[in-house]
């Protein structure tokens, strides 16, 4: 178990040409690709369909991953949602094919966030795909749906290596989801960090609920008017290197105190949720302090508040 974050400059979804190969986005320019990297994962980019959906991420030249995380979604349980990854655009047979792990909602109807580690991953597929291959030289238009139908290939005597560099990146969203799929933000991480010292104690985990109060009737009788909106907290006190110490500085740095959001997962041994989209909190930024307890260690506060997912997709 570790505690896992990056910083937002870490985040390269903006920097990726985005199409979509299957499935038809929206129509209405709210919930187009620009909504997968806004900051703002309450609202999402909308497919038309519930075929297969293919969204490919083309980078300049080849970039690294370290992580993918997905903080709000409609996925049903159990769909077979893959990231892969390739030196050219054809994806009859993948160099990089893993799964994201769906898992049922919670009880209010929110999602789980789910991530996917390529620090070291499956990259293995078969090579008797049934699917048809793209052409790499097949022009696809960033507004126009295009590409033949393919499915993720399943795997045989697959190898573990390190996820690799690859200039095509792709999100695979198979048939069969029970709605139209949307997806409120892809985040694409390039260098996912961990403190010196991680966090295996003192931590707080805080859901915070929005309500509306109504009137409270002459006998003590309350009603409240259900938002369905709910947000994590997190917080720590850090006790660690002197590393640690310029890491939260470069952080908050980064972060511009609460002004830029950034992935915090608490446990990396749990990839089904957990990926949370946060930013520092105003409080922390505020007036942040360390204290120097001793030899090369230093305490530290950690406040991070989850950016509002708003109501279930």
């Amino acid at each position: 178990m570790a505690s896992r974050y990056c910083r937002p400059t870490d985040i390269v979804t903006s920097e990726a040409s985005i199409q979509i190969l299957e499935g038809t986005e929206s129509s209405d320019p709210n919930y187009q690709r620009a909504s997968l990297y806004d900051r703002d994962p309450a609202v999402p980019m909308k497919f038309t369909t519930t075929g297969a959906c293919r969204l490919l991420f083309e980078f300049g030249s080849p970039q690294s991953l370290d992580a993918v995380f997905i903080p709000q979604h409609n996925l049903d349980s159990g769909l077979n949602v893959r990231v892969q990854a390739n030196s050219i655009d054809d994806w009859g047979s993948p160099a990089l094919n893993v799964g994201l792990t769906i898992t049922s909602k919670d009880g209010d109807g929110h999602v789980k966030r789910p991530w996917v580690n390529l620090e070291s991953v499956v990259t293995g597929v078969s090579s008797a795909s049934p699917s048809a291959s793209r052409s790499p030289s097949a022009s696809v238009s960033p507004s126009t749906p295009g590409g033949s139908s393919q499915s993720p290939s399943a795997s045989a005597s697959p190898s573990i290596s390190p996820g690799g560099t690859y200039r095509y990146w792709s999100l695979y969203i198979p048939a069969g989801n029970s709605v139209a799929p949307q997806i409120g933000e892809v985040i694409l991480v390039e260098t996912l960090r961990e403190f010196v010292r991680p966090l295996t104690f003192g931590v707080t985990r805080t859901v915070v609920r929005g309500y509306i109060p109504a009137l409270e009737t002459e006998y003590g009788v309350k009603t409240y008017y259900d938002q369905n909106v709910k947000q994590w907290k997190y917080g720590a006190t850090i006790y660690g290197t002197t590393a640690d110490l310029q890491s939260m500085h470069d952080l908050m740095d980064a972060a511009h105190g609460p002004v830029y959001p950034f992935i915090f997962v608490l446990d990396d041994s749990i990839t089904s949720d957990g990926g949370c989209y946060v930013r520092c909190s105003e409080a922390m930024c505020q007036a942040w302090a360390h204290k120097k307890v001793g030899g090369g260690t230093y305490e530290m506060p950690l406040e991070f508040e989850e950016l509002s997912r708003g109501l279930p997709l």
